[in-house]
């Protein structure tokens, strides 16, 4: 499985790593020569992030200091084989943490104007749209505010299987009617609908088990069974639920839920669980016209928290949860419930994590409290 070493290279041998991803990433795709790729910035004292697939070198920037609180980060190449696995925001995640550890306290990139959407995802701005010209490129100055938390101002939770082992209890629910009913491979289609709206599982399943499947009425039993069992507060949590949000709380940082569940039903659920007054702002899946992997309800949580989403982690369990953080632009964190981080969810996903004290331990490292 994909598990990326993160190397800050200030050696020589360390910086051949950064060299050798920007000619295959660079000069062979847009065809620039040698000496318009490594400038005058290319020297000692000079810092660059390199990642490593088993020892190879695969995505690369930099960032050198242009005055007592300010870098310029630049070089963000990532080899054409490995695009599409969100390495280009991990290796500035991991530059920013890097600058904000050195005392920084901004850092400017001037962006392509084709990238300038994928900086704005990870917190960065523009005063204008001023266009200057950058070796053999048309670009954008932007500049971002590191904080005391390396960029990190909000938490977006998913709810099921995140904040309450709901998913194994509504897992459970339907293999009992799977049983009842002769229903083949419930566990494998519940899978594939987790994290998804109540219409998307509808469409997922009925295009399983064919347009004549009484989808409604099993869901209606479904629920039924599932709110015997578990309304006033008998739902479980996760464990370290409690522990994070106190310690998000306590550290002023906001706090989101995007859950593609109904409204009414995650407030309530919340409420019992004595949870609400945790949350700042609550977002649901009525509240938006497409289900995850869609990155929409990410977007909208992090627009009614006022954070661009690059400053914002999402706790997700699912694949689907996952996809829609990082298409959003979001920092996601993987937890896992009834599905393995498989490749592609190592790839998408900043960390993947045991618990949500393992979380609280990982925000307290990134942070310094």
């Amino acid at each position: 499985m994909e598990q990326y070493q993160i190397m800050r290279a200030e050696e020589e041998w360390q910086r051949a790593g950064a060299y050798s991803v920007r000619v295959q990433g660079m000069n062979r795709q847009y065809h620039i020569s040698l000496r318009e790729e490594f400038d005058e910035h290319d020297k000692d004292g000079t810092k660059y992030i390199v990642f490593l697939d088993d020892e190879y070198p695969v995505a690369t920037c930099r960032f050198y200091e242009c005055s007592a609180d300010s870098v310029i980060l630049g070089r963000v190449v990532v080899l054409p084989e490995y695009r599409g696995r969100n390495l280009g925001r991990k290796v500035v995640n991991a530059a920013e943490q890097w600058i904000a550890e050195l005392g920084y306290k901004e850092v400017i990139i001037d962006s392509r104007i084709e990238a300038v959407q994928f900086y704005e995802k990870l917190g960065y701005e523009h005063e204008d749209d001023r266009v200057e010209k950058s070796g053999n490129f048309d670009c954008i100055r932007m500049h971002k505010q590191l904080n005391e938390m390396s960029g990190f101002e909000a938490v977006v939770f998913d709810m099921d299987g995140v904040i309450f082992d709901s998913e194994t209890a509504t897992l459970g629910c339907w293999i009992e009617l799977s049983e009842k009913y002769g229903i083949p491979e419930m566990e494998k289609t519940f899978l594939a609908c987790t994290g998804t709206t109540k219409e998307k599982t509808r469409e997922i399943m009925l295009g399983t088990y064919g347009e004549d499947f009484p989808y409604d009425r099993y869901a209606k039993e479904a629920s039924v069974m599932f709110h015997a069992r578990y309304d006033g507060g008998r739902l479980p949590l996760k464990p370290g639920v409690e522990e994070l949000l106190g310690f998000l709380k306590s550290n002023g940082k906001k706090i989101a839920l995007a859950s593609s569940t109904r409204y009414q039903t995650v407030t309530a659920e919340l409420r019992d669980a004595k949870l609400l007054d945790f949350f700042d702002e609550v977002v649901t899946g009525d509240m938006v016209t497409k289900s995850k992997p869609d990155p929409e309800i990410f977007l909208l949580a992090c627009e009614k928290l006022g954070v661009a989403p690059g400053s914002a982690y999402a706790i997700e369990d699912s694949y689907n949860g996952i996809r829609s953080a990082a298409n959003g632009g979001l920092r996601p964190i993987m937890v896992p419930d009834l599905s393995p981080a498989n490749d592609e969810m190592l790839g998408l996903s900043e960390v993947v994590l045991d618990d949500l004290l393992c979380v609280k331990d990982y925000m307290q490292q990134k942070s310094g409290i």
